[in-house]
């Protein structure tokens, strides 16, 4: 789904862009970074939802730097769907690991306890890493 196709069906919603609603979407971001990888070693499941919610602020904060917002129901969705929209096909396979950590991360959080591994724990926190690190270019392209 494109931009104009999110517009058009309201699913995004307009607001101005303020870059200090954007730095601290990005500093929480870095901070749940640092919280998954000390995780890592002792709580699969925990350092696995640290490390997508640390991709899910950047991608608010993507969001905020072109001047949207979504409604709070169905945010992580959106944010996946934004994100791709923006960053496009070059980026699909990190966006499609995105959008897998969120129904993993739905699956741990409310549906079964201990489903995550050490391997996936450490690509999730490796992803989001790589993520943010895309999103803050992004950003810095767009606004400076």
């Amino acid at each position: 789904m494109d931009l104009a196709e999110m517009k058009r069906k309201g699913i995004l919603k307009p607001v101005p862009v303020e870059e200090e609603q954007i730095r601290k979407l990005l500093e929480l971001s870095r901070r749940d970074l640092i919280s998954a990888e000390k995780r890592i070693a002792d709580d699969f499941d925990w350092s696995f939802n640290i490390s997508y919610n640390a991709m899910l602020q950047a991608a608010r904060a993507l969001m905020f730097s072109y001047g949207f917002r979504t409604d709070e129901e169905s945010k992580h969705k959106v944010a996946v769907e934004f994100s791709d929209a923006v960053l496009g096909a070059k980026y699909s396979m990190i966006i499609d690991d995105f959008d897998r950590m969120r129904k993993k991360r739905h699956i741990s959080t409310y549906d079964e306890a201990g489903s995550i591994s050490s391997y996936e724990a450490k690509y999730a926190f490796a992803k989001a890493k790589e993520f943010i690190k895309l999103v803050e270019v992004k950003i810095t392209e767009r606004i400076g």
